[in-house]
C-alpha cells in the first residue's frame, strides 16, 4: 500500500490542528521543516480532494478545514497502526503501573491510553504507545511477570510528535485512533476538536 510521506503527512496534521489557516502558517507549524512549495503542493491536493477550501474571512487564513473526517479517513488509507507496530507483550502488572514504569523509558503513549486521557467515556484493553527504541523497552517488558495486561509498542515515534506531556496531544490521539480502524472512539474529541458529529 502506498504511504504518505512524512512532511506530507506534517502538513496534513498541522491543517487538523489549526482548522483556518495560510501557507505560511501551516509551514510555521511544521516548525518551517517542510519547503513553501510542498506546503503549497498538499494544500492545492487537499483543495481538489474537498478537505480544505478557500477562506473568505479577513482574519487573515487564506483556508479553512471543510471536511475534518473525510481527511482523517483519507490518511488512515494509508498510515495504518498495525503496520506501526513493534511488538505485542502481555504482562501482570496493571495498565497504570505499565504506564509508570514506561514513563520513564521515553514512551509516548496513543491511541486508547490517550484517548482514555481525554474522554471521560473511553477505557482502553491495553497500554499503547509509541518508542525510539522499541527493542530496549520490550527487552525490559520480558522480564516481567507474564499476565492479561497487553502492551503494544508502536515505533519510531519521531521528532515531529505533538505531545502533552507523555502523551500524543489531541489531533495525533485521533488520527493514531483513525489509523487503527476505530474512529467511532474518537467521538468525543471530534466534537471538541472541529464540532462534527459521526
Amino acid at each position: 500500500m502506498k504511504h504518505i510521506q512524512p512532511k506530507t503527512m506534517m502538513v496534513m496534521k498541522a491543517a487538523l490542528s489549526a482548522n483556518r489557516f495560510s501557507q505560511l502558517g501551516l509551514r510555521k507549524l511544521c516548525g518551517n521543516r517542510v519547503s513553501a512549495g510542498q506546503v503549497s503542493k498538499v494544500i492545492t491536493e487537499l483543495q481538489r480532494l474537498g478537505y480544505v477550501e478557500r477562506s473568505t474571512r479577513p482574519d487573515g487564513s487564506r483556508y479553512v478545514l471543510a471536511d475534518p473526517v473525510g481527511l482523517l479517513r483519507y490518511v488512515a488509507l494509508f498510515r495504518r497502526m498495525d503496520e506501526l507496530r513493534a511488538f505485542r507483550v502481555k504482562v501482570a502488572a496493571n495498565e497504570e503501573l505499565v504506564i509508570e514504569e514506561l514513563s520513564g523509558k521515553g514512551a509516548i503513549f496513543c491511541l486508547g491510553t490517550a484517548m482514555a486521557r481525554y474522554s471521560a467515556y473511553y477505557r482502553p484493553g491495553e497500554v499503547s504507545f509509541y518508542a525510539d527504541d522499541p527493542a530496549g523497552i520490550k527487552n525490559y517488558l520480558e522480564t516481567a511477570q507474564p499476565g492479561n495486561t497487553l502492551v503494544c509498542c508502536y515505533g519510531p515515534a519521531g521528532p515531529a510528535m505533538p505531545l502533552e506531556g507523555n502523551f500524543t496531544d489531541r489531533v495525533q490521539t485521533v488520527i493514531d485512533v483513525f489509523c487503527d480502524g476505530k474512529g467511532a472512539y474518537a467521538k468525543p474529541l471530534l466534537r471538541e476538536l472541529w464540532g462534527v458529529e459521526i
